[in-house]
């Protein structure tokens, strides 16, 4: 189901921007169906808390390449 959404969504979305075949989605973005409260309210922590962790990140532009951090696809989100 997922996969035909953001084949139709990323049709119509490079349709609209005149972009045939442009990426539109974030590579290695971790799908997850919420399937019971504690799911969602894990999920929806994460989601308000995560950007007052910005700072502290290793992807962040400030640190990568500072003491040998390379970046790297990671997220701070576990299924």
């Amino acid at each position: 189901m997922m996969r035909g959404f953001k084949g139709a969504a990323s049709r119509r979305i490079n349709e609209i921007r005149n972009t045939p075949g442009a990426l539109v989605w974030q590579r290695n973005y971790h799908e997850h169906v919420i399937r019971n409260d504690d799911d969602y309210n894990r999920i929806a922590e994460y989601v308000v808390n995560n950007p007052n962790r910005w700072m502290e990140d290793s992807l962040h532009p400030l640190f990568v390449g500072a003491y040998g951090n390379t970046p790297e696809p990671h997220s701070s989100y576990h299924s």
